[in-house]
Parts: C-alpha cells; structure tokens; sequence
C-alpha cells in the first residue's frame, strides 16, 4: 500500500497507519515512509484502503475510501521475496558453506537451497523468520563456488516460486 504525504501543517508528520476495509487490517509507516505492507487479507477479494497522517497534535481523520482494489498475488515467476546470502568460512580449523534465507512475505515459505556441498529444504519458514544452513567441507580447502535457494509459497492453491543464484569465495583453513 502507498500513498502521497499530505502537508504537514504546524507540525511534521511522524507517522501513518493505513486499513483495508472491511476486514480491518492494517499496516504502519514512520514518517518520511509513505508505503507499508497489509498482511491478511484474501486473494482476488476486493478491499478499499484508507490512510491516517500522526504528529504531535494527534492523528488525523481517515483519508478518503479508495475505490476498490482486487488483490491479485501473481501465478508463479518472481515473486517470493526472500534475503539470501551465503559465506565460506572457517569454524574449527574446517571449511563449511553457511547459507542464510529470512522470509520477507507475509506467508510460510519453503526454500531448497543447492550447491555443489550438497542440497537441503527448508519448510515452513514462517514471516520474518530466518534459517542458517551450514554446509561441511572436506580437507582444508573450500573452492569459490555457486548455488541457488529456490523458494516456493502457496496463496490459494496457487505456486508462486523464485530462484536466487549464490556466489561464495573460497576459504583455506589452518
């Protein structure tokens, strides 16, 4: 959800909130911010949203009803927004690959992430909810290699699905 910052009169605007209705959720920005992310609500269902504008002298009266909006979450394709990161390392004297994935969607999410170490799934990472996964090496040495974290959630039946390459460089331990 977005908006426009409105003026700010005397004093400068801190904060928003805006709602869908009916169904009442709601997401938060703090100012200079004007987007936010409703969580909750139902795929192809239709919701007007409305904004509210905070300062010192109080919060103001809800923006004007927008017209309706159909959700419409995407079928399949880029869409499954994840962080992802991965670094050889170092513990023990032994080289490992550590892999890390925090959820960013509203959503649980499922990630198979795959490298030349080997492969592993990850269920049911719920919202804002990260995972470490740590990949042993053999010997001293971890070549520079690649990967990828292929994520998957469902909304209404419906896949969506991302894959995201990883790079990583080597490591010699002592």
């Amino acid at each position: 959800m977005s908006w426009q910052a409105p003026a700010d009169g005397a004093s400068p605007i801190t904060g928003y909130t805006a709602v869908a209705s009916p169904a009442g959720a709601s997401c938060t920005a703090d100012a200079p911010a004007t987007s936010c992310r409703i969580t909750g609500l139902k795929d192809s269902s239709a919701y007007p949203f409305t904004v509210t504008a905070t300062n010192a002298f109080g919060t103001s009266p809800a923006s004007e009803p927008t017209a309706p909006v159909t959700l419409s979450y995407p079928a399949g394709g880029d869409n499954v927004s994840v962080s992802v990161s991965a670094k050889a390392q170092c513990v023990n004297g032994a080289p490992s690959l550590a892999v890390y994935v925090a959820n960013k969607e509203p959503v649980k999410v499922d990630a198979r992430i795959t490298t030349d170490l080997g492969e592993v799934k990850v269920s049911g990472l719920t919202p804002g909810a990260a995972k470490y996964v740590t990949f042993p090496g053999t010997g001293r040495d971890l070549a520079s290699g690649s990967g990828k974290v292929a994520t998957y959630t469902y909304v209404d039946g419906t896949a969506h699905y991302t894959v995201y390459e990883i790079a990583y460089q080597g490591v010699t331990c002592g």
